[in-house]
């Protein structure tokens, strides 16, 4: 019962494994690969927030530190014009020439010009209490003729009224030059008498020169209106920020925002320009730092995040072959032994053991078994060797028995005769010895079938095409086989090569071939059927005779058992033995009436390694 349950795990353990998806080397390289990239993704999402932030804070910082630099350049411009202006403003002889400016106009407008050369003011300008232009430094011939031309101007009027500088950035309407203007009162005798009018040109000069400082775009807003760009072109789309970004800087002086102009992207700030008393604002310098860089740097970045996880990626592949190897190579080694015990050949089913785990106690466990099973096989086989020639012996005692009776009796008769009647002795003498040499022939027979039996020689494993041997087995014996029994053949029209005895496998499909044509005295069909399976090959001859009962499907291939009249029985044992030797089994099934059925099964690659047969792929 073990060995059938060994045979019966063997036969079923191919079907099982057709049923796997996958094998375990496979879901443990897929467990590992998952293991690597469950951390490995929400790290390198991490990573790339943090790197894009840090870069951010970096550019952040960059245009925050060139502002720094651009509001206090700015600043000093502002104190050094306002400085200058207040000097010029208290004066005591220019206070004096503008009390005498109705005697000695020439005066004052020689001393306003001479004043304006020394200071390196751009501008400067006097307007009286009528609000009118009383003296231009930069154009001497502008004097007295433009009635209250400063009547409109708040910072004149303020200074005049309240005696308040004032401080502004001023366009000139005419060179569109902007200017940082000062508006300063001029006492004369504790009266605002008049207002010096000093300013510093900011041209395009200044905008290049705080650029080269900040290295960035810089654009001048007088108030919301861009007036200069340190780029070539139109000011309002060097940087086009917008009102609402330039209201931002007046409540955040650190808002910045990014902006994208042609393919440039930009980090852009600003810097309120006010007047450092008053916090009067006077307009804005707004900057833009190209991002190009950065963005250059957190691409290379990403690359080399991309190209170290695709490393890392690799080297857990490497990993995780080399572990579910290290894992699963004595598993099957397991599995190979397992199917040894299966298929019986537990000679070479031990397993090294290389470890001290569970699979080294299963391997240690599964050699004793093997040694176990071995130890039993050669006590059973042993056994049932010695049931099995006790049985031969009894039944070729048995046939020995037939023919000798009828040769005694034979011989004995013509004995008598002889003594008795010669003439009736010459009558019977041919008669009896031809019955005797005919029962000789049997027993040469016997002999010769026995010595077959008894000592079937080894295998000479070659190159068959089996399916070419069956067609020409079906075709000769079509044209031996008696009126009204039909051979058919079916899937024997492609090669299907197996490692085999040529000779051997001849005479296991003749006996199969003849058995089946002499189990059809009146006429029927024969099936022969070749079928690749995986990993071996399969060959059925199915006839439509008298069939089997389940008495002789039992006892069908042990030794002397025969169902034909005049059959030694051996010829199935025989056809057994010989497929055991090539590593393939044979099969019976039918029923009384019904036909029979033989299967010859090869199996996989195994056989052929240990010595057995193989399909050739």
């Amino acid at each position: 019962m073990a060995a059938d349950r060994l045979e019966t795990d063997a036969k079923t353990a191919p079907a099982e494994g057709a049923r796997r998806s996958l094998s375990i080397r496979a879901k443990l390289m897929g467990v590992m690969l998952v293991v690597f990239l469950i951390p490995i993704a929400p790290m390198l999402y991490l990573l790339n927030m943090r790197l894009q932030t840090s870069f951010d804070n970096i550019d952040r910082g960059r245009v925050t530190s060139a502002l720094d630099g651009i509001r206090n350049e700015h600043r000093a411009l502002v104190e050094n014009t306002k400085d200058r202006v207040e000097t010029l403003a208290n004066d005591r002889f220019l206070i004096e020439d503008v009390a005498t400016y109705s005697m000695w106009p020439n005066v004052l407008i020689r001393r306003v010009e001479a004043m304006r050369k020394t200071s390196g003011l751009d501008i400067l300008m006097v307007a009286d209490a009528e609000y009118r232009l009383i003296a231009d430094g930069a154009n001497p011939a502008r004097f007295d003729i433009e009635a209250r031309s400063f009547a409109d101007d708040a910072f004149v009027r303020d200074a005049l009224e309240n005696g308040t500088v004032g401080v502004t950035l001023r366009r000139d309407e005419q060179s569109g030059a902007v200017s940082v203007m000062i508006y300063h009162p001029i006492r004369y005798l504790g009266v605002n008498d008049a207002v010096l009018i000093g300013g510093t040109r900011v041209g395009q000069e200044y905008v290049d020169r705080l650029h080269r400082l900040a290295s960035a775009r810089v654009v001048l807003f007088e108030g919301n209106k861009a007036t200069l760009s340190s780029q070539e072109g139109d000011p309002e789309t060097s940087l086009p920020v917008g009102e609402e970004f330039l209201e931002q800087l007046d409540a955040e002086p650190e808002t910045t925002k990014r902006v994208h102009v042609g393919r440039t992207d930009f980090t852009v700030g600003g810097v309120p320009l006010t007047d450092p008393d008053t916090g009067r604002g006077m307009g804005y310098l707004v900057i833009g730092v190209s991002r190009d860089t950065v963005n250059g740097i957190v691409a290379q970045t990403r690359r080399d995040i991309l190209y170290v996880m695709l490393l890392g990626l690799g080297v857990s592949m490497a990993l995780a072959v080399i572990m579910s190897v290290g894992i699963t190579r004595p598993i099957e080694k397991l599995v190979r032994s397992a199917r040894l015990i299966g298929s019986g050949q537990f000679d070479v089913a031990e397993t090294p053991v290389m470890s001290g785990d569970e699979i080294g106690l299963l391997a240690r466990t599964m050699n004793k078994m093997a040694f176990d099973l071995r130890d039993y096989s050669i006590r059973l086989a042993l056994t049932e060797r010695t049931a099995a020639w006790r049985e031969v012996a009894r039944r070729i005692a048995h046939e020995i028995k037939n023919p000798l009776s009828p040769i005694q009796l034979s011989i004995e008769n013509l004995k008598a005769v002889f003594e008795e009647n010669r003439k009736m002795f010459d009558e019977m003498f041919p008669e009896s010895s031809d019955m005797i040499l005919e029962e000789v022939d049997k027993l040469r027979r016997l002999a010769n079938e026995f010595s077959e039996f008894a000592q079937m020689p080894e295998p000479v494993f070659e190159r068959v095409d089996a399916a070419e041997m069956l067609h020409n087995l079906v075709k000769f014996h079509s044209s031996t086989a008696p009126a009204g029994v039909k051979l058919n053949i079916i899937g024997c029209d492609k090669a299907i090569v197996i490692r085999a005895d040529r000779d051997q496998l001849n005479r296991v499909f003749t006996n199969l071939i003849k058995n089946a044509v002499e189990a059809m005295p009146d006429g029927g069909d024969l099936t022969v059927s070749a079928v690749k399976t995986d990993g071996g090959a399969v060959f059925r001859f199915r006839d439509t005779g008298v069939g089997m009962t389940a008495e002789q499907l039992e006892r069908i291939f042990t030794p002397y058992f025969t169902s034909k009249s005049g059959g030694t029985g051996l010829g199935l044992s025989i056809a057994r033995r010989i497929l055991a030797d090539h590593g393939a089994r044979i099969e019976a099934s039918g029923a009384p009436g019904k036909g029979a059925e033989f299967a010859v099964t090869f199996g996989d690659q195994t056989a052929a390694e240990t010595g057995g047969s193989g399909l050739e792929r």
